[in-house]
């Protein structure tokens, strides 16, 4: 059973996390080096996982994650610093908020429909086929 409440306070928090990151990434002074900005970034990403980690009311033990830890976290890793760098960059490239995430996320969003449904089985409907037309055209109107 799926928890609601629990589904859209997720998108809500994902939502407020995305508009909070882009803003502080575009804000990233252009001075520091990038993998120093990065370092820091996680740094404090550590700090608040292990604490959040022990004082989570999970009945899942921290002892228990470890163990059960596979492939997927590191190289989950790998590609949040790759894609941290890239969007740092990006705006360093004079790329505005108005449409760097919009078109990252539309594109990347239009590669996923295929993968879900070929590794996960996830089902295409018809309404996803049409959301998916109307992104590509959003994103025909964005291209200057």
């Amino acid at each position: 059973m799926v928890d609601t409440n629990l589904k859209w306070l997720s998108l809500i928090l994902a939502i407020f996390g995305t508009v909070v990151y882009h803003l502080l990434q575009k804000s990233t002074p252009r001075t520091i080096n990038p993998f120093f900005s990065l370092s820091l970034t996680y740094f404090c990403a550590l700090i608040l996982s292990v604490v959040s980690a022990f004082l989570s009311p999970s009945p899942v033990r921290v002892v228990f994650s470890w163990k059960q830890t596979n492939w997927a976290s590191i190289a989950c890793g790998a590609a949040v610093f790759g894609a941290e760098l890239a969007y740092l960059l990006a705006y360093r490239a004079s790329w505005d908020l108005k449409r760097l995430s919009l078109i990252t996320n539309v594109i990347a969003a239009i590669v996923l429909v295929p993968l879900g449904v070929v590794l996960f089985r996830e089902r295409l409907s018809p309404r996803i086929v049409v959301g998916i037309a109307l992104c590509i055209a959003g994103l025909i109107a964005m291209l200057d």
